[in-house]
């Protein structure tokens, strides 16, 4: 599986001598190509965005170990070919069979893995649909160390409401203007107290001001949390951490890609080649 592609990778991985770089030295410009190549791919897959966006941190100075898994990344990514993503009308809450609606309504829902990182910082992650059609994925390393998972939490709705800012703006200058508060996705009940003011100030008071703006969201009527289980949220969890089997199955489902047999066609195969190479005899011009 794509997620799984980075376990067991660390800085300690990367080669540390000159000798083990210079042999490093061979694939070195390939491993960055294709890193570069599958960020790209990663709008059209977005299951692949965690391990795309853990590879990519070892791009200065990649290892044996980085490589196989690019491979690996690869491998998926061909096996892939009979996976679609639909953009789909009508909305998540009423389902896929819902009428078509004026105005899409943006949704989104974001979580976080607490301290997953050998330095101690947060991956976060979140993605955005309007209507039934995903828009947005995404995935973050924070900076800072976070103290708790709610400070976690409470972080990823702040990189989330970004987001949710810039889409409201967008179609509000495409006359699709929002009828109320965006509604963002957490499961974390803590996180959704400190973000209607609902915590203690004691427990929050150590919280980076950055990450209280989400507060200011609520307050001003763009956004409000509401609580997902964790079962639920599958969907955005596999941004944050690595999933397999099963798991990483449901995610991809609910991110609304097709499976191989609910593919449009197999002709469409068949028909859409490239060839990238020149046949002998052709000129440049």
């Amino acid at each position: 599986m794509a997620a799984r592609a980075h376990v067991g990778m660390t800085k300690k991985d990367c080669p540390a001598s000159l000798e083990a770089r210079a042999q490093c030295d061979v694939w070195r410009g390939r491993y960055a190509t294709f890193i570069c190549a599958a960020m790209w791919l990663a709008n059209y897959a977005p299951e692949i965005s965690f391990a795309v966006s853990y590879l990519a941190r070892f791009l200065s100075n990649p290892g044996p170990k980085m490589w196989g898994a690019a491979k690996k990344l690869a491998g998926y990514l061909k096996g892939r070919i009979g996976i679609f993503y639909y953009m789909r009308r009508g909305g998540r809450a009423a389902g896929l069979s819902a009428a078509i609606t004026k105005v899409p309504t943006l949704t989104a829902a974001a979580d976080a893995s607490h301290n997953d990182n050998a330095d101690g910082t947060t991956t976060v992650g979140y993605v955005l649909w309007v209507g039934a059609c995903l828009v947005l994925a995404r995935v973050i390393k924070l900076k800072h160390v976070t103290l708790s998972t709610n400070e976690g939490e409470l972080s990823a709705q702040t990189e989330c409401g970004r987001d949710v800012v810039a889409f409201r703006n967008v179609l509000r200058e495409l006359g699709l203007q929002q009828a109320g508060p965006t509604v963002m996705m957490c499961d974390s009940h803590g996180a959704i107290a400190v973000a209607h003011r609902r915590a203690p100030s004691s427990r929050t008071k150590h919280i980076h001001l950055r990450d209280m703006w989400v507060r200011q969201l609520v307050d001003r009527g763009d956004a409000t949390l509401e609580y997902r289980p964790t079962g639920d949220h599958a969907d955005v969890g596999s941004l944050t951490k690595p999933l397999v089997g099963k798991a990483f199955a449901q995610a991809r489902k609910m991110m609304l890609l097709s499976e191989p047999d609910e593919s449009p066609g197999k002709s469409l195969k068949k028909k859409v080649q490239f060839n990238l190479t020149p046949r002998l005899g052709e000129s440049d011009t």
